[in-house]
């Protein structure tokens, strides 16, 4: 028998503030607020609403320290654990916050067992605190289609544009997280579009004309 006295520490633990902005993550989709998101057809085509979140700055991480006294070898045995948060869904036989080793080591120091261990530990539920929607909007047989939101961490718009098969269909503009317009992309005739870059001040201080192919990188 092992008498065992736990005490951890959590750094950076996120607790969700509602459950209501809590991501379910599932195997063929997520839900969130009670809608389903992210669904592909049987061609693995994306379909329907997507959202795209990214996780925020400051990731949850944990640290626990476990003690207690082993009868069997007579000594003092200590366990030091470092845990990374995994979010995926669940396998088979999984339960939420499931720890999965990867690595562990074991010294004997002046009489005492002293183990370190590196886990990854499963979440199926991501809490509010912990992401942020990067972008929404909704696929079409694996196309962007019609409109999509992009934002910052901080919530703030960073630009929002029209599609149809995954190419923009009207002018648009990107914003700094200040509000000010950094680059405005103009549709003009003959299938060409105007890519202009903007200071902080309202500047305009490039220019480059070309297809909407050529600009990939902004939409």
């Amino acid at each position: 028998m092992k008498q065992i006295f736990i005490t951890s520490l959590i750094l950076f633990a996120l607790k969700a503030t509602s459950q209501n902005d809590t991501i379910f993550l599932k195997s063929d989709h997520l839900v969130l607020k009670g809608e389903v998101y992210n669904k592909t057809n049987e061609n693995e085509e994306k379909i329907g609403n997507w959202i795209n979140y990214e996780f925020k700055s400051i990731m949850p991480l944990l640290v626990e320290n476990a003690s207690g006294y082993d009868i069997e070898s007579g000594m003092d045995c200590h366990w030091e654990t470092y845990g990374t948060y995994v979010y995926r869904a669940l396998n088979i036989g999984e339960k939420e916050e499931t720890r999965i080793t990867k690595k562990k080591s074991c010294d004997t120091i002046r009489g005492s067992i002293y183990y370190s261990i590196t886990a990854d530990i499963i979440r199926s539920k991501i809490a509010p605190d912990a992401y942020f929607i990067s972008s929404e909007g909704s696929y079409k047989n694996g196309k962007k289609s019609s409109l999509w939101k992009y934002y910052y961490e901080t919530g703030t718009e960073l630009k929002r544009i029209e599609y149809l098969n995954g190419f923009p269909i009207e002018s648009y503009s990107i914003y700094r997280k200040d509000g000010s317009v950094m680059i405005h992309v103009e549709k003009q005739k003959d299938s060409k579009w105007l890519v202009s870059k903007y200071s902080k001040s309202g500047k305009k201080f490039e220019e480059k004309s070309g297809s909407i192919e050529d600009f990939k990188g902004l939409y």
